[in-house]
């Protein structure tokens, strides 16, 4: 009878029990700092307290020079939503943020391990240690927090519902997604890798499943809160990375990876995949399904470094929909402790090692001086030219001031391409009359990072200072940055030209 409680008590419990493990290995690093250690998050949680302040924003005029200032089309809204309670009750919102991660990290632990129980699979502690320790660049990516992480969870839900054939539960998830995280292709493409991968059996149940995602995904599009302008925001969004304008500069994580780095961070899963291909026999219709998604995202990590989010996912489970315990007891205990010393010995120096170089990059507390300073000694609305990528942190710390844009620089080339290369090419320092070009697009302000990406700029702005120029003038600096006032001039004078 003991023996008996113990067990139900164990089945009821141990997707709890992962859960709570894996959080704590995630609070170790998230506590370690207290700055976030991923620069999205302070627009997440700036977007979430203007939320508290002013309800639903349909405008976001702090990026000035994006479509989102006129039509702000909000990817996250429900992610934003469910962090709002931690917002609210916790005092400081760097703090909330973080623990809203470590949560929604241990719901995505809690799924997977459910999933795996409910599915019979064997040796759900690998599969944890997959997880956590499978990729040392998508750990980086837990670390970041986002809706990512919140996604991986339902994913989980999703991919079991669907080869169970319960329509209703999937057509749910994949519309809930649509408010979380813009991942959608990513259940449409496992709904037709499932359908192909089944043809033989000629079970349109699984067709009819596949269907109900599609619904899910287009209701999702179509009932929305920026509608009719969510249309042009997924497309720019999704779109935009398949079809990357030409004159567009590439975003860092949707860039190709170093190679030491793509190599090491899909070594593990790319191992396990190519053991089980090598040893095993009579795959699983579902086994080839996830195979075959499996090398269409490696095939696109090689392109973008952000698709280590799915791939990672998809591998787990394409390596757990192959029964380990039909291989030879030899063979399966050798699998599981190489498997397990690899992660062990091999990827998780590797996560510390990632972990380290982000820690050292953390600390923005430079970036919160300038921020301040603006807002002491700038009028209210006045323009900011500030790179796209530092604007989180600026918006985090101050709503006083308009910039040029943020998040993405497809927004601002959307809105005005022209104006667009003109902005990029005043940071990138290769205009002409460089220093004519904020005055002319309209800032009074531009704040220029102390690195040799800006370094061309900064010098070119301070030889016109120099030589007498009395319409910019230095007005502050520190370690990291410098600050540009410009004064207002006649359109009609400059015509500041981008090379």
């Amino acid at each position: 009878m003991t023996k008996i409680r113990i067990l139900k008590w164990f089945v009821l419990w141990e997707p709890l029990a992962y859960a709570f493990i894996g959080m704590a290995f995630l609070a170790m690093f998230q506590f370690s700092t207290p700055f976030l250690l991923d620069q999205d998050g302070y627009f997440h949680i700036k977007v979430a307290e203007l939320w508290l302040e002013q309800g639903y924003l349909t405008k976001l005029p702090w990026m000035s020079e994006a479509i989102m200032a006129d039509h702000y089309v909000d990817f996250h809204l429900l992610f934003q939503f469910l962090f709002l309670p931690f917002l609210f009750f916790i005092s400081d919102p760097i703090v909330a943020y973080k623990l809203g991660t470590i949560l929604s990290f241990g719901a995505s632990t809690a799924s997977l391990i459910w999933v795996l129980r409910k599915l019979g699979t064997k040796y759900r502690w690998f599969y944890f240690l997959f997880f956590l320790l499978g990729s040392h660049l998508f750990f980086l990516r837990v670390l970041f927090g986002r809706g990512m992480i919140l996604f991986l969870g339902i994913y989980f839900l999703f991919v079991y519902f669907h080869i169970r054939k319960r329509w209703l539960p999937v057509f749910l998830l994949s519309w809930v997604v649509m408010y979380i995280y813009p991942s959608f292709l990513v259940l449409l493409a496992t709904s037709l890798f499932l359908v192909i991968g089944h043809w033989r059996e000629k079970d349109l149940s699984l067709s009819v499943t596949a269907f109900a995602c599609l619904g899910g995904v287009l209701l999702g599009i179509f009932l929305h809160p920026s509608f009719p302008y969510q249309f042009k925001g997924y497309w720019l969004e999704v779109g935009g990375r398949f079809f990357h304008p030409m004159n567009l500069e590439e975003t860092g994580e949707w860039s190709p990876p170093a190679k030491v780095i793509s190599m090491s961070s899909v070594l593990f899963p790319v191992s396990v995949l190519t053991f089980l291909i090598l040893v095993g026999r009579n795959f699983s219709s579902r086994f080839l399904s996830f195979y075959a998604f499996s090398v269409l995202l490696l095939i696109q990590f090689f392109q973008a470094s952000r698709s280590i989010e799915y791939l990672l996912p998809v591998a787990l489970l394409c390596s757990a929909f192959y029964p380990i315990r039909t291989l030879p007891l030899l063979i399966r205990q050798g699998f599981l402790v190489a498997g397990s010393a690899i992660l062990i010995l091999w990827s998780a120096p590797k996560i510390l090692q990632d972990y380290r170089h982000t820690l050292a990059q953390a600390d923005i507390s430079l970036d919160f001086e300038a921020a301040d300073w603006l807002e002491k000694n700038s009028e209210k609305g006045s323009k900011v030219l500030l790179s796209w990528d530092r604007f989180p942190r600026f918006f985090y710390r101050n709503t006083h001031n308009y910039y040029y844009n943020g998040m993405n620089p497809i927004y601002s080339f959307a809105k005005d391409p022209s104006r667009h290369s003109l902005a990029r090419s005043f940071l990138e320092g290769s205009a002409e009359n460089l220093h004519l070009i904020p005055a002319f697009l309209g800032f009074s302000y531009s704040v220029l990072e102390i690195a040799p990406h800006n370094a061309k700029a900064i010098e070119t702005i301070f030889k016109s200072i120099n030589s007498g120029d009395k319409n910019v003038e230095k007005v502050w600096e520190n370690a990291r940055y410098v600050i540009f006032k410009f004064k207002s001039m006649n359109q009609s004078n400059i015509e500041p030209k981008s090379k």
